[in-house]
This record gives C-alpha cells, sequence and structure tokens, in this order.
C-alpha cells in the first residue's frame, strides 16, 4: 500500500454505533422472558429486540 486511492466511491457512510447481542441464551433456558421493545440494528439485516426476564436480568 502506497497512499494511492485504488477504489474510488467506497467508504465513508453514517456512524453506526455497535449493539452488543447475546447469541448464546443457554444459560437462560426455562426462564420467562418478556419483549421489551424490538429496535432497529444498521449493522445487521434483522431487527432485535431486548428481553426482560423474571429474574431481573435485560438483555
Amino acid at each position: 500500500s502506497q497512499g494511492r486511492i485504488t477504489t474510488r466511491h467506497q467508504g465513508g457512510g453514517h456512524k453506526r454505533q455497535y449493539r452488543v447481542i447475546d447469541f448464546r441464551r443457554h444459560d437462560k433456558d426455562g426462564v420467562p422472558a418478556k419483549v421489551a421493545h424490538i429496535e432497529y440494528d444498521p449493522n445487521r439485516t434483522a431487527r432485535i429486540a431486548l428481553l426482560h426476564y423474571v429474574d431481573g436480568e435485560k438483555r
């Protein structure tokens, strides 16, 4: 890399806040939860849900 631009029209874009997602929920198996709200995530194509568990934890 010599500092030369090799690809035009790439880069920039809007700033994105990264949302930490818990993909491994096996420790909460059997614990009832309520969906608090569903929000937009700019880093992926799916929407994400904030869960409120009965034991007080929020994920």
